[in-house]
């Protein structure tokens, strides 16, 4: 294994090792969104919010805090409970932060979802979400 001894392939190593880590907590972040939206349940979303978000749905736009887009989620979901959620596009800007359309089925009424997330401390947050009927 002589080849592992070379300074890049080490340092090389070293670097797929400390990034590893961060890379499966940014996919179960997402998994957990996902996951929050298909069930309709506001308060799991609302600990990936940012402490303030641009916020867009049938009703109601524009930036709001944590707490204030919780309280609206909640009543998005209420009044469209969800049937079924799938992610259907994603992808990674320049910037780092990362992009997840879907669609967002609620009975007879289906939503173009969007919402924008980056990594901070550790931890996936939302700063864009959008909900526009098709």
């Amino acid at each position: 294994m002589k080849f592992l001894k070379t300074p890049f392939i080490s340092t090389s190593w070293l670097i797929a090792l400390m990034i590893l880590p961060a890379v499966t907590f940014c996919q179960s972040g997402q998994k957990e969104i996902e996951k929050a939206i298909r069930n309709g349940d506001a308060k799991t979303l609302s600990a990936h919010f940012s402490s303030s978000l641009e916020l867009a749905f049938p009703g109601k736009e524009g930036s709001f805090s944590k707490t204030q887009a919780t309280v609206l989620m909640d009543s998005f979901f209420t009044n469209y409970p969800p049937s079924s959620f799938k992610e259907v596009h994603h992808g990674t800007s320049a910037d780092s932060s990362s992009y997840h359309i879907g669609e967002y089925v609620s009975g007879n009424t289906t939503f173009r979802t969007y919402y924008l997330c980056k990594n901070q401390n550790d931890a996936t947050h939302i700063f864009q979400l959008h909900f526009e009927k098709k």
